[in-house]
């Protein structure tokens, strides 16, 4: 029983780093002269872009 336990925890690992997907967001730079609101736009979309690259679906997308 404690063998099948151990191949089950095994595979139940194996799987979730298989399901895992890494989400690389992209670098931020900060610049004063950039209008504040459009550059935070700008980075959230960016960011939206990388997670759903990363194969993970967006609140709004169909």
């Amino acid at each position: 029983m404690a063998q099948e336990l151990l191949q089950a925890r095994r595979q139940i690992a194996m799987l979730a780093e298989q399901l895992s997907a890494q989400i690389r967001l992209p670098a931020c730079s900060a610049s004063p002269v950039c209008e504040i609101e459009a550059g935070y736009a700008a980075g959230v979309n960016d960011c939206k872009e990388a997670i759903r690259r990363a194969g993970y679906p967006i609140a709004g997308d169909d």
